[in-house]
């Protein structure tokens, strides 16, 4: 229970992040949006699944949806079960919003995200089917290589502590992956809903 409240203080405290980006955003911010691939593992390194990913945002503040089809489990129960999830994401960028000059984000990043879920497991006995829930924190980092098409192609990494409904058991979680993203200055009509 503690980690929910943890989580949605983290939640909180990056939506007066992304209002506050917003406001200080100018002509030398950056918008990005981007498309991810992951191979999602637990903390002990077995791989459970994999997750697919978008987002966009500008002034080193994006949202974005996740889906993911990994393994889930239940407390005192030893197998685990295909779970399918659809999730939203609230991610701020360190260099994003601290810096006041952009060129350096293209080939390192790092920050940290928000997000909730809702999920579904198969296979769930009595009924065969379960529905839950979760909200996680974690920290993420990216590496910048080559340029693919109007954008570059970006290595991913990320770490979030999951809390998940009962009985569904919280884990922390583990993701490396591949992610195509595009950045450009912002231009006046991003800005211009503040005037």
């Amino acid at each position: 229970m503690k980690l929910l409240a943890v989580a949605w203080f983290a939640l909180a405290t990056s939506c007066l992040a992304l209002t506050g980006g917003c406001l200080w955003a100018n002509q030398r911010s950056e918008a990005v949006y981007g498309y991810e691939a992951r191979a999602v593992l637990r903390d002990d390194g077995h791989v459970e699944g994999a997750a697919l990913r978008a987002d966009g945002g500008y002034a080193g503040v994006t949202v974005g949806a996740e889906s993911d089809l990994r393994d889930g489990q239940r407390a005192g129960d030893p197998h685990t079960y295909k779970t399918a999830g659809l999730g939203l994401i609230l991610r701020a960028s360190l260099l994003g919003i601290i810096a006041t000059e952009h060129r350096f984000e293209r080939y390192f990043d790092i920050g940290a995200d928000v997000g909730a879920a809702g999920s579904v497991m198969f296979g769930v006995p009595p009924h065969h089917i379960a529905g839950g829930g979760s909200a996680w924190y974690g920290a993420w980092t990216e590496v910048g290589t080559f340029s693919a098409g109007s954008g570059y192609v970006a290595l991913t990494g990320s770490i979030r502590r999951e809390a998940a409904t009962s009985p569904w058991l919280s884990q922390t979680i583990v993701t490396v992956g591949l992610a195509w993203r595009h950045r450009r200055l912002v231009t006046g009509e991003d800005l211009r809903w503040r005037d």
